[in-house]
């Protein structure tokens, strides 16, 4: 029996040219999110305790402004700003790749054990591996004229920061995904599969 889609004719060239429409559309949406980025970057870049104006903000983007705006802008806000962008893509990008490798589009680092790998091999390394527990109030991060708890732990004399807690992290996650992965494929039928599409 035939379909409509059987019956419909094919011009020479029209699978090119619907290829070709999507790539534009495609292009075109995600140019407009890129200034959709550019612009709300912009915008959080004036705001804040010291008050910009967008103009302002401009002018020390090309050169211009006075110092204390200089300050601001270049080692406050904008690398704040870049950091967000650059971590979005960064987990984006991982949920892809998760997503991808197990073909499972529900697949998420809480469900396959990697969430949980990843806080054992943290606490791991802080009870085992000589990681320190130091308690820092505000006065002293104020005393030290620190900007966060990090700077005030590093100038707190006596106190080393443990090396070990991402190197656990990252270990944990890894043999976590690694032990839930393998567990699941060596049962006949307990792979993770797609329900969406009906494999």
């Amino acid at each position: 029996m035939r379909t409509s889609m059987d019956e419909m004719p094919l011009r020479p060239g029209a699978t090119t040219a619907f290829y070709l429409k999507g790539v534009r559309q495609k292009s075109l949406f995600l140019m407009l999110l890129s200034v959709a980025i550019i612009a709300l970057g912009l915008y959080a870049v004036t705001q804040g305790a010291y008050e910009l104006r967008i103009a302002q903000v401009l002018r020390v983007l090309f050169g211009g402004g006075g110092d204390a705006a200089d300050v601001v802008v270049w080692n406050i806000r904008l690398p704040r700003i870049i950091a967000a962008v650059v971590c979005g893509w960064g987990l984006s990008l991982a949920g892809l790749s998760l997503q991808s490798l197990l073909r499972n589009p529900l697949a998420s680092p809480s469900t396959l054990g990697i969430s949980q790998g990843a806080a054992f091999g943290a606490a791991f390394s802080v009870v085992f591996l000589g990681a320190e527990v130091v308690s820092v109030t505000i006065s002293q991060i104020n005393d030290l004229n620190a900007q966060d708890l990090g700077t005030a732990l590093r100038r707190t004399p006596g106190v080393n920061i443990s090396r070990y807690n991402p190197l656990g992290s990252f270990g944990g996650a890894t043999g976590g995904a690694v032990f839930i992965r393998g567990f699941g494929s060596s049962r006949p039928g307990a792979e993770i599969k797609t329900l969406v599409d009906g494999e």
